[in-house]
């Protein structure tokens, strides 16, 4: 079937099928793990990665596409052991589905419910019982809700291995970015606080249809155990908005619009820092130091 991408939903499909099996490769994808894969498009990293593993869940929102895939499944033998779940990465609810994928929630688990599934893992922990059992997420994200889907993963970290994925290069240099640099931002300090960030490689326009005209990157996210609760989580990310909420006045000056005078004063004293640096002259524990006294 002809397979026409959707501009609407961001689709470059990804045709290079060695570059497919360098990004399985670099997610690590072993026999026996549970790997679940975001905008699966036309098969071709879908299949790279279940010639490394035994099952697959992949979530695609497009249903012409989705519907393919399934069908696909039942003869090629390339893609045994896919199941597709139809839906949108933005609003299906990723601790279901994990768990399912995991085995720990019921049948149909996997669509967007209110419902929420008791497991065997506190939220506040990065892993329990064997690790082996927690899930390696590996997808293509649309350039249009790449930082929203990566936003959304933070508050299910505690439910899988890694994230790796492959985004527009632009983005993945603000994540990656370092104190002091133009692209260092909240999304820097928001990535780098909840997850260890492994530089992978870079992705040519030509390895897709239609060519994007701008470069892609695939790095990997760990996440990491920082065992705050939901409300300091929050609290966290609120702060960072409201620091880089005007990247050319002081630190001190943006926080001032939302707290007391006084207590920016000394909280920024007390975490080491000047009434004169700017947001982006501050670094992760400098935040992480405010946060917990604003």
């Amino acid at each position: 079937m002809t397979i026409r991408a959707k501009k609407s939903l961001g689709q470059h499909f990804l045709c290079d099928q060695n570059l497919s099996n360098r990004i399985a490769r670099f997610a690590d994808v072993q026999p026996g793990d549970i790997v679940v894969e975001i905008g699966p498009g036309t098969g071709n990293l879908s299949r790279a990665l279940l010639a490394l593993c035994n099952r697959l869940t992949a979530v695609e929102k497009d249903r012409q596409l989705a519907q393919d895939l399934q069908q696909r499944a039942h003869s090629d033998p390339r893609l045994r052991g896919l199941e597709i779940v139809e839906g949108d990465a933005l609003e299906i609810d990723w601790p279901q589905l994990l768990d399912r994928a995991r085995g720990n929630a019921s049948p149909g688990a996997g669509q967007h419910q209110a419902a929420s599934v008791e497991t065997e893992c506190p939220p506040t922990k990065h892993s329990c019982g064997d690790d082996r059992r927690l899930v390696k997420i590996v997808g293509n994200l649309p350039y249009n809700v790449a930082t929203r889907i990566l936003s959304q993963m933070t508050s299910c970290k505690d439910r899988f291995h890694s994230l790796t994925v492959m985004i527009q290069k632009e983005v993945s240099q603000r994540i990656e970015a370092r104190r002091g640099g133009k692209e260092y931002g909240y999304l820097s300090l928001l990535m780098q606080h909840h997850f260890h960030i492994l530089p992978g490689f870079d992705v040519p326009p030509q390895a897709f249809r239609p060519r994007p005209k701008v470069m892609s990157r695939v790095l990997q996210l760990l996440p990491a155990p920082n065992g705050d609760t939901a409300l300091r989580e929050a609290a966290f990310e609120k702060l960072l908005k409201r620091a880089f909420s005007h990247r050319r006045k002081t630190l001190a000056n943006n926080l001032k619009r939302f707290y007391p005078e006084a207590e920016v004063e000394k909280s920024l004293q007390a975490c080491g820092l000047g009434l004169k640096v700017r947001p982006q002259e501050a670094g992760l524990e400098h935040f992480r130091c405010l946060a917990g006294m604003l």
